[in-house]
């Protein structure tokens, strides 16, 4: 039987199946006098806590705003490094211009960022709490995150599958999960809505609705902001295997469907484009800046398709490939009108351009099982290394560097989203072979 990356046939769930990991959650429960009870722990100077941060003492700015749900900024200049703090200012933030180096910006509260961010890692919080800034490996304070624990999990049983983060109708972030598609707002508050199997993939539909794929029992299914959910039946055999699902410049769903791409109207009128290559194991799909829905194939290709149905394939240049090859995988469209897609075997991201020119950029780390990928708020492209349990950044000229993961011998999921914040959001949860419950997060990373 073909193994390849996020497809769960058995009981492997993506390249997590090959790792086994001791789990410590002692990062995530710290909350240590002068944290205060935070909605997510860690601190990015972004919009966090909720109601339950009143009683920060340990930042006397803080225990103003909180009691009106506001995490600091952006009244609390700078990142939460300004002497509008007085003498409680937080300094857990990262330098102003990024480079960990003690310049004039550093004086006004007398905290040299360099001091604390060594190595690729993470940067504890002075005052006690999760952690606030994630290094790179040249000990550069990178950016800054708060993990938001999920807590209303109806399968803490099971290990979490969160394989996809989407921005909803309602600019709360939606997700994927063991059974369950999630909701969480930009300050922690969630919730977990059952459904009969396990969602691959979820999509903001034209009709201000969500709408999901189930590889597994080759169904697609549309959910409403309440929770209540719908699946379509399957018309003519299809869908076969729904993965990855889009809504199209056309205000249809798109989807690849193992050896096709299908159109779907909201009431569930399906149109079948069969792909050229056989068995070519389409997986993700996107809209381009060109107006046409580009889709990868895990046999080493990447497709775009037009509104009007019209395939055309592109081969990236790696050989050989074998019958267990996952060569192609996730895909996003770049902020330079380029798409950028994961290439997990070849251990590379690439480039192409609406013309299909294609480039490569190895990843630093070997056998990363490089996964979903999404464009930043910052210009770059943000992308999952899920073996190694890294994230990973790339210039669009091609300079990558990897960070770890806020919490250590935890597994990062395939899921990543650019938020309505400004963020770049992420999946992570409790692995297998850890005891049950399981746990799982919403990680918000500010870059």
């Amino acid at each position: 039987m073909r193994t390849v990356l996020g497809y769960r046939g058995g009981a492997a769930i993506g390249w997590a199946s090959v790792r086994i990991l001791a789990i410590n959650f002692g990062l995530v429960a710290a909350t240590t006098a002068g944290c205060g009870s935070h909605a997510g722990v860690g601190d990015d100077g972004g919009v966090g806590g909720a109601a339950g941060e009143v009683g920060d003492v340990s930042d006397a700015f803080d225990a103003v705003l909180d009691a009106s749900a506001i995490d600091a900024s952006p009244t609390d200049l700078a990142n939460d490094r300004s002497t509008t703090d007085g003498a409680f200012a937080d300094r857990s933030a990262i330098d102003l211009a990024g480079d960990a180096v003690a310049d004039p910006s550093d004086a006004a509260d007398g905290f040299d960022p360099g001091a604390i961010c060594v190595g690729l890692g993470k940067v504890e919080d002075p005052r006690g709490c999760s952690g606030a800034n994630l290094c790179d490996g040249a000990g550069n304070c990178v950016s800054r995150f708060t993990l938001f624990p999920i807590t209303t999990r109806l399968n803490t049983a099971s290990q979490p599958n969160l394989f996809r983060i989407v921005v909803g109708p309602d600019d709360n972030l939606w997700f994927t999960d063991i059974e369950a598609v999630g909701r969480m707002t930009l300050d922690g508050i969630n919730q977990e809505f059952p459904l009969p199997g396990d969602p691959f993939d979820i999509a903001t539909g034209s009709d201000g609705n969500l709408w999901f794929s189930e590889e597994n029992d080759n169904v697609v299914g549309r959910l409403l902001l309440n929770g209540t959910q719908r699946e379509l039946p399957r018309v003519a055999g299809r869908p076969k295997s729904p993965r990855g699902i889009v809504t199209g410049p056309d205000g249809n769903l798109w989807f690849a469907d193992f050896d096709a791409i299908l159109q779907m109207t909201t009431a569930g009128a399906v149109t079948t484009f069969p792909v050229p290559t056989p068995v070519p194991y389409a997986t993700d799909i996107v809209v381009g800046p060109d107006g046409n829905l580009w889709f990868t194939e895990q046999v080493g290709k990447i497709g775009r398709i037009t509104p009007a149905g019209a395939i055309t394939e592109f081969t990236v240049p790696e050989t050989p490939m074998t019958s267990s090859s996952s060569l192609v995988f996730g895909i996003t469209a770049g902020p330079d009108g380029n798409l950028w897609f994961t290439e997990p075997e070849p251990n590379k991201i690439g480039r192409i351009t609406p013309s299909g020119t294609i480039t490569d950029f190895p990843v630093l780390t070997a056998n990363s099982g490089v996964s979903h990928i999404a464009a930043g708020p910052d210009g770059n492209i943000w992308f999952i290394e899920n073996t190694v349990s890294r994230i990973g950044r790339i210039t669009p000229a091609g300079v990558v560097t990897e960070l770890a993961p806020p919490t250590a011998n935890a597994w990062l999921g395939n899921a990543i989203a650019a938020g309505p914040d400004g963020a770049i959001w992420i999946g992570q949860f409790s692995p297998a072979g850890s005891s049950g419950p399981y746990q799982a997060w919403l990680v918000r990373i500010q870059p």
